[in-house]
């Protein structure tokens, strides 16, 4: 029977693979000179993928390893860097195989995949960071807790100077409960959830962060019209696109300059550049006084992984991730730049429509206290403290225990039927799920509260309380507390 190899039409079929392979591949012969090419390799201009086969000393000192261990092994791989006719360094692969007297070495252009590998690692890195913000932000949740609490209930108390202290330092904590809310919710952002949101309002939520971002040489203004227009946006990912900007804008002025934000209503764009329908958009524009760009930089600004920026100055995915997230929530972006005019770039978001309406805050219950029993749950003994202090001043009565163990030894032993249960979310799961089983005969009808920094709380083991259960989210003033603990109590059937 005839050997297949020797089978006329393998010849043909061999060169036509060889010919229409995208990928370069050369015969060498055993003295490392080349002899034939594909025309993947011949035409690989910016690569020179044949002038690397006659190049300097250190290249065939490279390639010389490669075919001894071809000779030897009969298989080798090399890994090389070559630089380009443009300037820029790619880094290639060469897999190289011993065929009957010669060498067929397959060369592949790797930078691509090298670049994204380091995009991977970096946005690896960037999650663990933002674990361990969170992590971090939580704790200053549970520290802040008993200061807000505490000092809030010490300015209702007190008079005179000593009321104005108490008050100045419930509005310290009340800026620094808003600034870890901010960041625990950018480091975790929550659920994917549409939602109405004020842009203008957003803007000036995020305008501390914003102030520390951009630094003291350049000078933030805020345009913010008032009465702008909700949009239908998922806020986490609304408020990762304005920081992206906002830190676009401060790369672009590195001695520093003028940054602003503007927010209205506009029909279209009145630059032609932006959305191409007419219709009503909510407009966000951020806008530096930096050194500008060209043309051939604008058009690929939003390129995934392009970046004008030194190897460890940025990931290039910034702009690229606004452009996503715009485009997906209907809207569209345009940029306006000229060398030594700086830039504006300017994002285009659908108007909600006017039946829409966002929830709106509600009036609070009256501010009074009263004789029920409530549990207290949570490891941070601190938050614990605070919160009995609070409520027995109101006149609860009030159990607290540190573990699923004690709240359910402090419950069954004492004389009060609990009326409430109010527990940290951050207890482990497990935690969570016995509480729920433990005290099922003995506050089988009462709320639970939840005391958490995030709003996910439905991920955890508390999940099975089903409608009673409520969040109160940390840190809280006094005032706050009362309200949440009277709120639930009045809602009992």
């Amino acid at each position: 029977m005839q050997e297949r190899s020797s089978y006329p039409h393998q010849r043909v079929l061999s060169r036509f693979i060889l010919e229409h392979s995208s990928d370069a591949v050369v015969v060498l012969d055993r003295d490392g000179v080349l002899v034939d090419a594909n025309a993947a390799a011949a035409g690989a201009r910016s690569l020179d993928v044949i002038g690397l086969f006659h190049s300097d000393a250190q290249e065939r000192s490279a390639l010389a390893s490669l075919r001894e261990e071809l000779q030897a092994n009969g298989r080798s791989t090399l890994e090389i860097e070559r630089t380009r006719a443009d300037g820029t360094t790619a880094h290639l692969l060469l897999e190289g195989v011993a065929v009957d007297g010669w060498f067929v070495v397959v060369v592949r252009d790797r930078s691509r995949r090298r670049e994204i590998e380091e995009e991977l690692r970096q946005l690896r890195g960037l999650a663990s960071i933002g674990f361990l913000t969170a992590g971090i932000a939580h704790d200053f949740n549970n520290l802040l807790t008993p200061i807000l609490a505490l000092s809030s209930l010490l300015a209702g108390k007190l008079q005179g100077e000593q009321a104005e202290a108490a008050a100045e330092i419930e509005t310290a904590a009340d800026r620094a409960a808003r600034l870890t809310r901010t960041v625990l919710n950018l480091a975790r952002p929550r659920s994917a959830v549409i939602e109405a949101v004020d842009v203008s309002t957003t803007v000036a939520q995020l305008s501390p962060l914003i102030e520390r971002l951009v630094g003291d040489e350049i000078a933030l203004v805020l345009c913010l019209e008032k009465t702008v227009s909700d949009t239908l946006v998922e806020r986490a990912r609304f408020e990762h696109a304005l920081l992206n900007l906002v830190a676009n804008a401060r790369d672009a002025m590195p001695h520093g300059g003028r940054l602003t934000v503007t927010t209205h209503n506009v029909v279209g764009d009145p630059n032609g550049q932006g959305p191409s329908t007419v219709q009503p958009y909510v407009l966000l524009a951020v806008t530096d006084t930096g050194a500008g760009m060209t043309e051939d930089v604008r058009a690929r600004i939003f390129d995934p992984f392009f970046t004008t920026k030194q190897a460890d100055g940025g990931s290039g995915l910034g702009l690229s991730s606004v452009r996503r997230f715009v485009v997906e929530s209907g809207g569209s972006i345009s940029v306006q730049s000229e060398v030594g005019q700086g830039t504006t770039v300017s994002v285009y978001l659908p108007r909600a429509h006017v039946p829409y309406s966002r929830q709106r805050s509600v009036p609070d219950p009256e501010l009074r206290g009263g004789q029920e029993c409530v549990l207290v749950i949570g490891a941070d003994e601190q938050v614990r403290r605070a919160v009995r202090r609070v409520l027995e001043a109101r006149g609860y009565s009030v159990l607290d225990a540190e573990s699923e163990k004690t709240a359910i030894y402090v419950a069954s032993t004492s004389d009060r039927r609990v009326d409430l249960v109010l527990a940290d979310s951050t207890l482990p799961r497990q935690t969570q799920q016995a509480v729920r089983e433990g005290l099922r005969g003995l506050a089988a009808r009462a709320p639970l509260v939840i005391m958490s920094g995030r709003t996910d709380v439905e991920r955890g083991g508390f999940a099975a309380a089903g409608a009673d259960l409520r969040l109160l989210r940390k840190p809280f003033s006094s005032d706050e507390l009362l309200r949440e603990v009277r709120a639930a109590l009045d809602a009992r059937p």
